[in-house]
């Protein structure tokens, strides 16, 4: 079956199909693993489908996937590992007329940091970093004091995966903005990786 619609109604339609042709996989020796806790990554489901995987010599996603290049419906037969990682950023916070030289801004840093992070992407390597989020400040007259991005990692092989996530973490650990009154760097920075999950 296949449902030209958005990927969202696609899922949903895709999972009643799958629900229908319970009895057929169950005649066919197939087992099949519904995982209600996709959004919020439960710890449940990973200990069943380790549990239900021996033996198994392919494993399927019903997901639907995007036509391929010769417009024809593809088969999900592979997904990227992906890490995601929030980084804030904390600096200290001035009057942006009265007394900027004494500011740090956290905003400034981060998108230092994002310029760099998003370098990490390598195609030829299949490695991708992307930024999706940012917010940060809460005045035009203030020097921001705390600025967060939200980005993700995410690569075919698990070894290049975590060499991404490792420069990542380097990038993210080396603050560079100061404020002129200071003689030393106040600037820190703090990186929180949300949950990794790997596939290949």
């Amino acid at each position: 079956f296949f449902f030209q619609a958005e990927d969202g109604i696609r899922d949903y339609k895709v999972t009643g199909v799958q629900t229908c042709a319970l009895p057929i996989f169950h005649d066919a020796g197939q087992v099949v693993l519904f995982n209600c806790s996709e959004e919020i990554a439960g710890p449940s489901f990973r200990e069943l489908a380790r549990a239900s995987a021996g033996g198994a010599r392919a494993c399927l996603s019903f997901e639907p996937a995007h036509p391929g290049p010769d417009g024809q419906q593809q088969i999900v037969w592979a997904r990227k590992g992906v890490t995601r990682m929030k980084l804030t950023c904390f600096g200290r916070a001035a009057h942006a007329g009265i007394d900027h030289r004494a500011g740090i801004n956290a905003i400034r840093e981060i998108a230092r940091i994002i310029d760099r992070v998003e370098s990490l992407t390598d195609y030829d390597r299949d490695l991708t970093v992307n930024v999706g989020l940012v917010h940060g400040g809460k005045a035009s007259n203030q020097v921001a004091d705390e600025a967060c991005a939200t980005f993700e990692v995410r690569a075919a092989e698990p070894a290049i995966l975590d060499q991404g996530c490792e420069a990542a973490r380097r990038i993210c650990s080396q603050p560079t903005i100061h404020s002129p009154a200071d003689r030393a760097d106040r600037k820190s920075t703090r990186l929180n990786s949300s949950h990794l999950v790997i596939s290949y």
